[in-house]
């Protein structure tokens, strides 16, 4: 439950400045401009994040964010179903007036922050790995050649490699 501490309500109002007129949006849109709901779906979902926020309290902006855009969907839904209003599903994921979906948006930039916190903890050869395939864009033949080894070891090293990305990502996200 959301309490009287100041360093909270900073944080909060903080939060609502940065990012609310685009989860305003993402709730107008997937109630097909329905402007009433769309403002109580988006009111409650602000009431639903406040009534948990000791348990989000740690979440990053992005995070949050990606957060309030779920709740959102789910109180649209909730609300849809109430009031027996027809939602479109195949407009849920999308926003009006921009080509990128925040919720995919914000989860990808989050992947992509944890994918490359994870690479860092790689050895420099599974760097370099990941960086002539994945940056320079080299075929198995290609990096094979150039570190001088055969393409059966490079198939090797790149499934260890993944191996061990998975495992650091995976304990990243547990944290």
């Amino acid at each position: 439950m959301f309490n009287d501490d100041p360093d909270d309500k900073v944080e909060i109002t903080k939060f609502f400045q940065l990012k609310s007129n685009a989860l305003y949006r993402y709730a107008l849109n997937i109630t097909n401009g329905n402007e009433s709901l769309a403002k109580e779906a988006f009111s409650e979902s602000f009431v639903r994040v406040i009534d948990r926020y000791d348990n989000l309290r740690s979440f990053s902006t992005d995070r949050l964010f990606s957060y309030m855009l779920v709740v959102i969907k789910h109180t649209v839904f909730d609300l849809a179903k109430k009031e027996r209003k027809n939602i479109y599903w195949d407009t849920l994921d999308t926003l009006p007036d921009d080509d990128v979906d925040p919720l995919k948006e914000s989860i990808q930039r989050i992947d992509e922050t944890n994918i490359k916190k994870c690479v860092e903890q790689l050895s420099i050869h599974d760097q370099t790995l990941i960086k002539l395939r994945y940056y320079d864009n080299m075929s198995d033949d290609e990096i094979a050649e150039a570190l001088d080894i055969s393409r059966a070891s490079i198939r090797s090293e790149f499934s260890r490699m993944h191996r061990r990305l998975r495992k650091l990502y995976l304990e990243f996200e547990k944290e």
